[in-house]
C-alpha cells in the first residue's frame, strides 16, 4: 500500500490503532541507560542540554487544506527506506544535500530515523589539535566523504506524532525535513506533501482549532537569529529589518487587522500564519490574538484571547554527558532522548 493511502480526512478516526514498530519496555526504565554525568572516578562531567520538538505528521494539498495521517505512516516508512540503497536515499533542498535512513537503538531498543545535512567541501570546518593549534582542513578518508550533521527523528507510538532533536548545533530545519520525507512517501499526489505542525498544549490547541479567526499576531526575533533560506519571505522580512537597525535590537514584526470589517478568510489567515511560524526556532515570540466564538443569553459573541504560541508549544529537555574525547555518537545521545519522549507520553 503506498504510504500516501494512509490519509484520512481531518476529524476522522481509523478503524484500527497500528503499531508503529517502537519498543518501550515496560519493565526496563530507560533512566538506567542515561548517564548521570559521573565518572568513574566520581568527577562531575559538563552536561549537554538539547531541545527535543514534538511534532504532528499530516498531509499538505496544493490548496493548502492539511489532512490528518492515520497511524501507520512511520512505520509504513521504515518498511519503505530499509531496502533503499543508499543513492535512493539522497535529497536536495534548497541547494543542499540531506541523507536519511532508517535505524534501530540497541539500549533501549526502539526505531528511529536518522536524518543528515551533508555539508559541501567549501563549508567543510578546519580541525584543531591541544597544544598544536589548527591542523588546517578537517581530512576525510576517502575522495568523496562529507560531513554530515545529524537529525534525529523517533516516531510515538499509537500516533503519527514524532520526536526530533539534534545533538549538534545547526542540523536540520524543519522545512528540510517535510521535503525529505515527502520525497520519500512514494504514492502521494502531484503538489501534496509532508506537513509537520508543532504540538500544543492541549487547551491552546483546541482554542486554535475552534477560533474563527485571528486579528493580530506578533512575532519577535533576537538580531542575531539564525536564519537560513530555507525560512522563505518571513525570513527575509527579518532579514531586512536586521539590515537597518542597530545589532543590539531585538527585531518585532506585527500584523493586524484591526477593527477593520474583512472577510472570514483574511482572520483565518492570520490563524494560519501564527500556527506556521512554530517551525521558525529562533523566535523567541509568537503571540496571537484570537477570536473565539462564545454563547451567550444574546446569541454568539466573539471573545478575544491572546496566546504567546512559542510557550504553549510542547517540548523537552534531553540532556546527556559526554567524555571530553567522546563526540556525540547516537549511543551517547539517543536514551537521553528517549527519556524525553517517554515524559512526553507522560504528559499528552
Amino acid at each position: 500500500m503506498p504510504l500516501a493511502d494512509h490519509a484520512v480526512p481531518r476529524g476522522t478516526r481509523p478503524d484500527c490503532d497500528t503499531h508503529l514498530g517502537i519498543a518501550y519496555p515496560p519493565s526496563q526504565s530507560s533512566e538506567s541507560h542515561i548517564r548521570r554525568g559521573l565518572t568513574s572516578g566520581g568527577s562531575v562531567l559538563p552536561s549537554t542540554q538539547r531541545k527535543v520538538h514534538f511534532l504532528d505528521t499530516g498531509l499538505l494539498d496544493p490548496a493548502g487544506s492539511r489532512s490528518d495521517l492515520a497511524p501507520g505512516y512511520w512505520a509504513a516508512l521504515d518498511g519503505y527506506l530499509s531496502p533503499r540503497s543508499p543513492q535512493d536515499r539522497v535529497h536536495t533542498y534548497r541547494g543542499s544535500t540531506y541523507f536519511g535512513e532508517a535505524r534501530i537503538s540497541r539500549a533501549p531498543a526502539f526505531r528511529y530515523v536518522y536524518l543528515g545535512r551533508v555539508r559541501a567541501l567549501a563549508d567543510s570546518p578546519d580541525a584543531y589539535r591541544p597544544g598544536v593549534g589548527v591542523l588546517g582542513a578537517v581530512r576525510h578518508e576517502q575522495p568523496g566523504d562529507r560531513i554530515a550533521e545529524p537529525t534525529y527523528l523517533i516516531p510515538i507510538d499509537g500516533s503519527n506524532r514524532v520526536a526530533i532533536m539534534s545533538p549538534v548545533r545547526g542540523g536540520t530545519s524543519v522545512s528540510a525535513i517535510e521535503s525529505w520525507l515527502s520525497a520519500h512517501t512514494p504514492g502521494l499526489p502531484t503538489g501534496t506533501f509532508i506537513d509537520l505542525l508543532p504540538v500544543l498544549d492541549r487547551d491552546v490547541a483546541a482554542k486554535l482549532g475552534a477560533a474563527s479567526g485571528a486579528s493580530a499576531v506578533t512575532l519577535r526575533a533576537p538580531h542575531d537569529a539564525e536564519i537560513t533560506e530555507e525560512d522563505g519571505d518571513l525570513g527575509a522580512a527579518f532579514e531586512a529589518a536586521r539590515r537597518i537597525v542597530p545589532n543590539e535590537a531585538v527585531i518585532e514584526i506585527n500584523w493586524s487587522l484591526g477593527n477593520r470589517s474583512t472577510t472570514d478568510g483574511s482572520r483565518q489567515r492570520i490563524v494560519d500564519v501564527a500556527r506556521r511560524v512554530l517551525n521558525r526556532p529562533w523566535l523567541s515570540k509568537a503571540k496571537v490574538n484570537l477570536e473565539l466564538p462564545v454563547e451567550t443569553d444574546d446569541g454568539v459573541k466573539l471573545r478575544h484571547e491572546v496566546h504567546d504560541l512559542i510557550k504553549d508549544v510542547m517540548s523537552e529537555q534531553a540532556t546527556f554527558t559526554l567524555q571530553d574525547d567522546q563526540v556525540p555518537t547516537p549511543e551517547a545521545v539517543l536514551p537521553a532522548m528517549y527519556e524525553a519522549v517517554q515524559r512526553f507520553r507522560r504528559r499528552v
